[in-house]
């Protein structure tokens, strides 16, 4: 009698396990991880698109909103530059434990803090994953195999425990991204358009193209430039076409997204008498100012110059034209704005 008992109390220890099994199954699966983004961004760093952005970029690549304000996991971003270049940190805390961090490097030039900000957000979306999967299997019980069918008196094998696949430990560290070799600057092409008024009597449209070399607080833009014609006038009232092709140079300084520059403009102009076909000169022009100007980033890899220059005729003096006598103006101010794009 005591033989039976024991062998229905071992049946039942191991049959126990199947009948909770299913239960338990329907609890796996959490929710996903829940953290609080909190973006540092030192004073002396610009041109970056923010914390919107940055939350932007993470949320397409993760499929869902992983933040919450009241969350108890914290991801701590921060951005600050460093010589020449420019350092994204992030940092995993679980209340005021630290659960990872990870740095990235990247050069100091323009938008490449928008570059930086896609590194992050890649490499956030793909640490927030097995966040997620590490707190599924911790909410998950285990679930046993099958119970075994022994026949009486046979000895039946405990059901052993599954081991987890071990995971693969990424080792917190310096995870750079290539930045250019320190002193190589970056190249920027772009096309824009002035408007100059002092050139001629009326308002002159000016269309040109830019290459520039560009280090972290130095350029050298290269313009090649045409100056629309515009309508002036000579001492006499005689109507004249007034066009000027040209190239400039303006070796640039800047300050976070403010620059300066000194310009010298070198070409031709051209100089129609609107009365007659046969009135028309070419003659050499010079001029020389000042720019100031402000970068607004767009997005990645592409900026708007904003920029006004005053400017100062050198020459041409006054320039004979049949009977009559045409003067350049002393000075001229042009305002416009030129798109860029880095390469």
């Amino acid at each position: 009698m005591r033989r039976a008992a024991t062998l229905l109390c071992g049946l039942l220890s191991l049959c126990i396990p199947c009948i909770t099994a299913p239960a338990a199954a329907q609890v796996a699966g959490g929710p996903p991880v829940a953290v609080r983004l909190e973006l540092h961004q030192a004073p002396n760093v610009t041109l970056c698109p923010g914390e919107e952005r940055l939350r932007q970029e993470i949320m397409v690549r993760t499929g869902h909103d992983p933040f919450s304000a009241t969350a108890t996991r914290t991801l701590s971003v921060s951005i600050e530059r460093l010589g020449d270049r420019l350092v994204g940190k992030i940092l995993y805390l679980d209340g005021t434990t630290r659960l990872d961090e990870r740095t990235f490097l990247v050069a100091d030039l323009p938008c490449n803090c928008w570059s930086l900000f896609t590194y992050l957000a890649v490499a956030i979306a793909f640490t927030l994953s097995p966040l997620q999967a590490a707190q599924e299997v911790q909410e998950t019980p285990f679930s046993p195999p099958p119970c075994p069918v022994c026949p009486p008196g046979a000895p039946c094998p405990s059901p052993a425990a599954a081991s987890p696949a071990p995971r693969a430990s990424r080792a917190s560290g310096d995870t750079s991204a290539p930045p250019p070799a320190p002193g190589h600057p970056g190249l920027q092409l772009g096309i824009g358009g002035e408007f100059v008024l002092g050139c001629a009597t009326a308002l002159a449209g000016t269309a040109l193209v830019q290459f520039e070399p560009r280090w972290r607080d130095f350029s050298l833009p290269l313009e090649a430039r045409l100056r629309f014609p515009a309508v002036g006038e000579g001492d006499q009232g005689t109507p004249l076409d007034v066009t000027i092709y040209s190239a400039a140079i303006a070796p640039c300084l800047h300050e976070g997204r403010a620059f300066a520059c000194a310009v010298g403009e070198l070409g031709a102009l051209r100089l129609r008498d609107l009365e007659r076909a046969q009135g028309t000169s070419f003659n050499p022009v010079f001029f020389v100012g000042a720019r100031m100007g402000l970068e607004v980033p767009l997005v990645d890899r592409l900026i708007l110059q904003l920029r006004a220059d005053l400017m100062a005729t050198i020459t041409p003096g006054p320039l004979e034209l049949g009977d009559d006598r045409w003067r350049a103006s002393p000075l001229s101010a042009g305002l416009g704005g030129t798109f860029m794009m880095r390469f």
